[in-house]
């Protein structure tokens, strides 16, 4: 220290050079890896969580884990598109500000796409715009940082999902009497004429489940269920007939390599139909979601 008269005293610190912290452009926050973490329950209640920041997927899946969601993350709008058409999840929370794409793009596309569009969206973000966010279709709208009991209850609110029904009939008397016997289960049911239309109706808006009758024209639908094995796309969507046929022992035999069951009209039950459906829409989802989350998320 040197000290002079009237004019101020001037101090000497000497500071160590080396130490140990990370230069300020490759500091990054440590995050616990899923492994790390708790493992996400086997659930069929999956989240999608889309958010450029890995804090706040993090963060989702350690505060919805004990509540029985599984919450798979994404890092950006084309990732968080793709596996939204891959998993179609319960619910989707998406931020707004994200690079090269940022949320109110991405939630127009969501909701435009058919098969996006009957996914809740939860918009989490720190932009305060509810109006716009429900005016582009959002289920609802909370603001960063997320209270856990505030998604919480907007998850709750969501309807139980209804299952995509497609009844392939050339005689609309059977559909309206599929319809009649689902009317108060949580099916949505579509129609097709003949297996021309069946094809160009599975390409549009997937089902979760095909009712084939096989007698019918321009294509039958043997010529379908050959189609949709052929297609990789489709070869395991589930396929139930439903046909007045007398079928030989040979059609069985070809039936019972590529279809659930064969249903006969004559004996068509309404409980029998409903736990059917209710057994092939549960097995067929959860198979389904476990195959794509073991090819989206990378080992070790």
């Amino acid at each position: 220290m040197q000290s002079t008269v009237g004019v101020g005293s001037t101090f000497i610190v000497t500071l160590p050079l080396h130490y140990n912290a990370a230069p300020l452009g490759t500091r990054v926050a440590t995050i616990p890896s899923r492994e790390e973490g708790v493992s996400p329950p086997e659930s069929d209640k999956i989240i999608l969580a889309i958010d450029d920041d890995p804090d706040v997927i993090y963060l989702l899946r350690e505060n919805l884990a004990e509540a029985g969601y599984r919450v798979v993350g994404a890092t950006n709008a084309e990732e968080g598109l793709r596996q939204a058409r891959a998993l179609r999840p319960l619910a989707i929370t998406l931020d707004v500000l994200m690079p090269h794409k940022d949320g109110w793009q991405l939630l127009h596309e969501l909701k435009t796409d058919a098969t996006t569009r009957d996914i809740p969206i939860l918009v989490l973000s720190i932009v305060d715009n509810k109006a716009l966010g429900y005016q582009l279709g959002a289920f609802d709208y909370l603001l960063k940082p997320f209270d856990r009991e505030a998604i919480l209850a907007a998850l709750t609110r969501i309807p139980s999902p209804r299952g995509r029904l497609l009844v392939v009939d050339d005689d609309p008397q059977v559909v309206d009497l599929v319809r009649q016997l689902l009317e108060d289960e949580p099916y949505e049911v579509i129609a097709a004429a003949d297996g021309q239309e069946a094809l160009e109706a599975v390409s549009q808006q997937r089902p979760d489940i095909v009712l084939l009758d096989l007698l019918m024209p321009r294509l039958d639908g043997f010529a379908v269920i050959e189609h949709l094995r052929q297609d990789a796309q489709y070869r395991q969507l589930p396929v139930i007939v439903l046909t007045a046929k007398t079928l030989t022992a040979a059609e069985y035999a070809l039936l019972d390599q590529s279809v659930r069951t064969v249903i006969q009209k004559r004996g068509l039950d309404r409980d029998m139909l409903i736990e059917e459906l209710q057994s092939l829409l549960r097995v067929y989802r959860d198979s389904t979601q476990v195959a794509t989350l073991h090819t989206a998320t990378p080992e070790g």
